[in-house]
């Protein structure tokens, strides 16, 4: 039992392997059919693909390569195998048309949405190579049997040829459109079967006067009159010619005008219409100009065969003549009949052997030539002519015409003037300047037949030079003249009236003249014109003119600055006068309290001292001016001058906050120069001045150096500057660096001007290097010829200047104050009398001799200068008569540089100007008191 069933088991799974294996042989050759079909699908595919036209790109779904066809290898430039597993993007590289910008990845957005993406037209391809291709796209996904997406078809093709067909088809619209509306001619298109307008340009909207609305209501009809409209349907009609061109219609312009007009029409489609473009010219102006030619042609003709000069017209090329006037028919004795198609030479009239035969007409440049020549009549006389050749076109022939100019008389004149040209020259050998004969020929141009032997004198070249030609004469004419010459020449020639002409000339390697021309016109009966005149040298008449007129500017320019210098004078004496006169009526206030008071005093002091300063400035300049300065030449020690000068400046200095420095020389020894003190003092308070006035903030330097026999003494500050252009204007005298009204700083600007007066009559020379806004230096250079001594020295022979110390007095003095102006007295005698002085009082110059005679005992007298009858020099002369000890101070108003010489001169002691400083008065009244008592 055990056997049987184990033997039936065994026959079951035995009957289940064979099963099994024929299941597995069904399949295997299930497969070998599928796989059979797989080849045989893919080998379709593969042909289909590699056949297909358009190329093909295929990718996974990581848009990795896995395939492309010979059409994707040939436009991208990538062989299939290296193509294969590349990244889509590195193959099938595509950039914008019109922007040139890498496009978005057609791969990219198929695997994103899983839709079929196709791309626009203006899509570029690169190939590997740098070709470049138009191409049409799109992507596609492809899905396994699930639905899924395993990777995307691309599929492209070239479009490059359609896609440069429809660019060619845009632009030429546009072109046609943008030709169409920016044509400089009027264009239309109507219909041929309503006649309407469909379309028309702006430059038609503009010619016609019509807005486009308007123009699109009217037919062609309505621009045409009405005497051309039967025959503009009947040529709508009839013509069969798809281009028309048609010659002088007229159109109507909406105001009415009407204008010629040239037509060029074609037929054309528009709109699905049969319509025809019309663009229209405008000849108007052509139209009449040939109007005006054919008249132009009508009066040639009438003067031609009435005008009184012989002239005839021939062919060019065989000189047969076509036409001659009545004139040549009267001049040569020839009928008119007679001459007609026979040469000049035929007839004899010019001569085979005589120049005038070979005469050829002018080129493009020159159509016009003429020469003299001897020509024959009929009868055999011989004349001589000018003849005149003129080409003139008909058509395609050019011809010539004869205009002929009879001087035989005029040559017979000339040959008599030739004559008497050696009695001429013989009289006028020895004349100065020249005399002459001027003529204007025939044929326009111009010679000197006679001229006198000054013609060499003045233009430089002989008789003979001239005789034919004038151009010698033309050629040293100044070029600023010649054409007024010229034109002087051409009126008196016209109008038949005196030449009169004052110009230049210059002659090579001799100085420029002036000359003056004066001549007499006259007609010669051959229509020629001779001037007879006379030319003379005006140089030194001329030059005398421009010295006159020079001298006049400069007078005008003075008169300008003095105007402007007078204008500043004023507001610099008045300004300070204000404050004088303002403040010395608020010192009247009774309540004023002592702080106001002091203010008050100190600033009409500062008023008054800037008036001063003016007043010396102008006196100064006056003196210079009316050549009165006299130089008192003294050793000076220029070391201590300058110190003295910079600590005096050193206070003004200091209120502006400004710091003022000497610097001392390195040498030891002492520079001493013999000059006058009192200027080179002057001159250096000037630029002292100056650069505290001109400097805001920062040093000023004063300082000197000598070398070889110079001294220079500079003067330096960093104020505002001087403008480059303005640098030699502020040592002019009534000039300043700014002469407006709108000056921010005060004086009178004539420091520098005096400056340099002084500078230069100590035989010196100044000079300033500026930069504006950066500051100023002045350099002072004078001769100090070697004077120098060692400083030990100098200061021993130096004698002190004896001052008055602090706390000596001069009370007890008896002193006669001379004086006639009240307040002056007033002011002397309060001070004197302070200082417990016995004080006298005179107004006249007899009073003071008087007083003087009866009062020996008197110890000074201040006398004025300028006192009613006797004045203070004579006065001072007479009482040193018999009184050589009595102390005289000179005091008065006069502040020239030669006053204080002058009152020495008369017997004074010493010299003080108004107005008087108490300080210094006492320091004088001391020393010579002090020095009489010793």
């Amino acid at each position: 039992m055990s056997t049987s069933n184990n033997d039936q088991s065994d026959s079951t799974e035995l009957t289940r392997l064979q099963k099994r294996i024929q299941e597995m042989e069904q399949q295997i050759r299930h497969l070998k059919v599928t796989e059979a079909m797989l080849t045989e699908s893919r080998e379709h595919y593969q042909t289909t693909l590699q056949s297909i036209g358009d190329a093909v790109i295929t990718t996974d779904k990581s848009g990795l390569i896995t395939g492309l066809n010979p059409a994707a290898e040939s436009l991208t430039g990538w062989d299939h195998t290296k193509a294969v597993g590349q990244s889509v993007e590195a193959v099938f590289n595509t950039s914008n048309v019109t922007t040139g910008e890498k496009t978005e990845s057609t791969v990219k957005k198929v695997l994103e949405s899983g839709q079929v993406v196709t791309m626009a037209n203006h899509t570029k391809l690169i190939a590997a190579d740098g070709r470049e291709y138009h191409i049409s796209d799109s992507g596609a996904p492809i899905r396994n049997k699930e639905g899924a997406i395993t990777g995307v078809v691309l599929v492209f093709r070239d479009v490059t040829e359609s896609y440069m067909m429809r660019e060619k088809i845009r632009v030429n619209e546009t072109n046609y459109h943008y030709l169409f509306e920016h044509n400089p001619h009027p264009m239309l298109v109507y219909d041929l079967n309503t006649l309407k307008f469909l379309a028309v340009n702006d430059t038609a909207l503009v010619k016609y006067g019509y807005t486009r609305e308007e123009f699109m209501e009217l037919s062609v009809l309505d621009i045409r009159p009405d005497d051309e409209k039967e025959k503009l349907m009947q040529n709508i009609i009839t013509s069969t010619q798809p281009i028309q061109q048609s010659k002088y219609w007229k159109h109507k312009l909406k105001d009415g005008t009407l204008i010629y007009v040239d037509i060029h029409s074609h037929s054309l489609r528009y709109l699905g219409r049969e319509a025809r473009l019309v663009v229209v010219l405008d000849v108007t102006e052509r139209a009449r100009a040939e109007q005006e030619l054919a008249e132009s042609e009508e009066r040639f003709y009438s003067l031609f065969n009435d005008s009184p000069i012989p002239s005839s017209i021939n062919r060019s090329t065989d000189h047969i003549l076509t036409e001659v006037n009545l004139a040549w028919c009267v001049f040569f004795g020839y009928t008119h009949h007679e001459a007609i198609g026979h040469s000049l030479e035929e007839l004899h009239i010019i001569r085979a052997d005589e120049p005038a035969h070979h005469l050829e007409p002018g080129n493009q440049e020159n159509p016009t030539t003429s020469m003299e020549a001897t020509v024959h009549t009929k009868s055999g006389d011989k004349k001589q002519a000018i003849i005149y050749f003129n080409q003139l076109r008909a058509g395609d022939q050019l011809y010539l015409v004869h205009q002929i100019v009879n001087i035989t008389e005029r040559i017979e004149a000339e040959n008599k003037i030739r004559e008497k040209d050696i009695q001429f020259r013989k009289l006028s050998a020895n004349l100065p300047d020249m005399i002459y004969q001027f003529t204007r020929k025939t044929d326009g141009s111009y010679s000197v037949p006679i001229s006198s032997e000054g013609i060499w004198n003045i233009f430089g070249c002989k008789h003979e030079d001239v005789r034919e030609d004038f151009d010698p004469i033309v050629r040293v004419i100044h070029p600023d003249d010649a054409a007024r010459v010229m034109n002087d020449i051409r009126y008196s020639e016209a109008n038949l009236s005196d030449f009169t002409c004052e110009f230049r000339v210059k002659v090579p390697d001799r100085p420029l003249k002036w000359i003056f021309s004066r001549s007499t016109p006259e007609l010669l009966p051959d229509g020629s014109i001779t001037w007879y005149g006379f030319i003379a040298n005006i140089t030194d008449k001329k030059n005398y003119e421009e010295a006159l007129l020079k001298a006049k500017e400069k007078a005008e320019e003075s008169d300008r600055l003095k105007s402007a210098f007078l204008a500043n004078m004023s507001h610099e004496i008045r300004t300070p006068m204000n404050g004088i006169m303002g403040f010395t009526e608020l010192l009247r206030e009774p309540d004023l309290d002592s702080d106001n008071k002091n203010n008050f005093i100190e600033i009409i002091h500062k008023s008054g001292q800037r008036m001063l300063d003016t007043l010396n400035d102008i006196i100064e300049m006056s003196q210079i001016e009316a050549g009165v300065v006299s130089i008192n030449p003294t050793p000076v020690d220029m070391e201590s001058l300058l110190s003295e000068l910079t600590d005096f400046y050193q206070r003004e200095a200091k209120r502006k906050n400004l710091i003022l420095t000497f610097e001392k020389p390195a040498r030891k020894e002492s520079i001493i120069i013999t000059t006058d003190e009192s200027k080179i003092s002057s001159i250096i308070s000037n630029l002292i001045k100056n650069a505290i006035i001109y400097t805001r903030r920062g040093v000023i330097k004063v300082g000197m150096h000598s070398r070889d026999e110079t001294l220079t003494i500079f003067v330096s500050d960093t104020g505002i500057g001087i403008p480059a252009n303005r640098q030699a204007a502020v040592f002019q005298r009534f000039e300043q660096v700014d002469i407006s009204m709108t000056r921010p700083f005060e004086g009178s600007g004539l420091g520098l001007a005096i400056t340099k007066n002084y500078v230069e009559l100590l035989g010196g020379n100044i000079r300033l290097v500026s930069v504006e806004n950066e500051g100023s230096t002045f350099y002072v250079e004078l001769p100090c010829k070697g004077e120098k001594n060692s400083r030990a020295e100098t200061l021993q022979n130096e004698k002190p200047i004896e001052i008055k110390p602090a706390g000596n007095s001069i009370s007890g003095l008896k002193i006669l104050i001379a004086e006639d102006d009240e307040p002056s007295y007033t002011y002397l005698s309060t001070i004197l009398k302070a200082e417990r002085c016995e004080v006298l009082h005179c107004s006249t110059g007899t009073q003071a001799l008087e007083y003087c005679r009866n009062h020996p005992d008197t110890d000074l007298i201040l006398m004025d200068i300028k006192m009613p009858g006797m004045d203070g020099y004579e006065a001072t002369r007479r009482i040193r008569e018999f009184n050589k000890h009595v102390v005289i101070i000179a005091q008065t108003g006069l502040a020239l540089t030669d006053d204080r010489a002058k009152a020495l001169a008369a017997g004074c002691n010493e010299y003080i100007t108004k107005p008087i400083n108490r300080k210094k008065l006492e320091e004088l009244i001391y020393a010579f008191t002090n020095a009489k008592k010793k």
